[in-house]
């Protein structure tokens, strides 16, 4: 789009090397050789306000395993590459992006190291730290469990890293412990799945994250081990009524709300493929915003309007499963618009 002059991160390929990101790091970690400890350059993780993410690599060409981040390309820097601080006003881009997997997905990723993995959990135990000689040098590890209530899942984290968690999670103060966990390794341990941490691993503890939140409210409720972690987001769970049903319906069973929504511009291409005119979606993490004096030709008869962000997700649903009618107007009688004219 003409008008927004940095690219989007999903939109890159290798036809050219003059792309313009707007982004944010969120890990930066040393790629070394396990074989001979070689400093092989540097690793980041990018993400923008359309909440795409990309691995960007420095000085050295990547090997196809252990992914930080599910995107068929990469950044690779060379020496012309050019690094600005961003003052400039635009689309504010979150402090956070993940790419979540439920710990149930886990098992079917442990023989997998194409990619490294995000996920949530309340941690249910923390293990007393462990230490030993292997190959006579000093090493520790901390092992966790954590559970988002459908699956429980071990975790080892490893010499500093769990020096690390230990210090952090030791100073938290709100029950239960909320972790997320970025970039971590599903593998393999005697024949049971445990995560691990990888040098892109990061730990974020009780981070005010809409995931941290809804787990957390998850948590208080008495059925947190039985309910299905997607229920509420399950359209199969709303009503089903038969065609005979539905015809017996008046205007008194229909609830006619209408709502605007903006798309900021930075949004709007990302928006025109996720969302068609006439079909019916379930919408998810977005702000409301009260109209104001200043705002003016309002579309629809509402106080207030929806603003999508970058973190906005449309899912759409089966039109035979879900009654909504075709069109709702807010009809006014003539008489009414004469008031209207100024």
């Amino acid at each position: 789009m003409s008008f927004y002059k940095y690219n989007n991160i999903q939109y890159l390929d290798d036809s050219t090397d003059e792309w313009n990101l707007r982004v944010k790091s969120q890990a930066i970690w040393k790629g070394i050789t396990r074989q001979t400890r070689e400093f092989r350059g540097y690793n980041i993780i990018f993400f923008d306000d359309y909440s795409s993410r990309i691995h960007a690599f420095i000085a050295t060409p990547i090997v196809e395993q252990s992914r930080a981040v599910r995107n068929d390309q990469h950044i690779y820097f060379k020496s012309e590459t050019i690094f600005e601080k961003d003052d400039l006003p635009g689309l504010k881009i979150p402090n956070y992006r993940f790419d979540f997997f439920g710990l149930v997905e886990l098992e079917a990723m442990k023989n997998d190291n194409r990619f490294l993995t995000d996920m949530v959990g309340v941690i249910e135990e923390v293990h007393p730290k462990a230490v030993y000689e292997k190959d006579k040098v000093t090493k520790s590890h901390v092992a966790v469990t954590i559970s988002d209530g459908r699956t429980n899942v071990n975790v080892t984290f490893f010499n500093d890293f769990g020096d690390s968690f230990l210090e952090a999670y030791e100073k938290e103060q709100q029950k239960p412990v909320i972790i997320i966990i970025a970039s971590a390794k599903a593998s393999e341990w005697k024949e049971a799945l445990n995560v691990t941490n990888f040098p892109a691993t990061r730990f974020y503890l009780n981070i005010p994250h809409s995931a941290v939140h809804k787990l957390r409210n998850r948590y208080t409720t008495p059925n947190f081990y039985l309910l299905d972690i997607d229920d509420e987001d399950d359209p199969s769970k709303l009503p089903m009524m038969k065609v005979i049903e539905l015809r017996k319906l008046n205007e008194t069973n229909v609830q006619n709300c209408r709502m605007h929504v903006f798309v900021p511009a930075a949004l709007a291409e990302k928006m025109s493929r996720m969302i068609q005119e006439g079909k019916i979606y379930l919408i998810k993490d977005f702000q409301v915003k009260e109209y104001t004096e200043l705002d003016k030709y309002r579309p629809v008869q509402m106080d207030r309007q929806i603003i999508f962000t970058a973190d906005t997700k449309a899912k759409k649903l089966q039109e035979s499963e879900i009654f909504i009618p075709l069109n709702i107007f807010d009809l006014f009688e003539y008489g009414d618009l004469k008031p209207m004219e100024t």
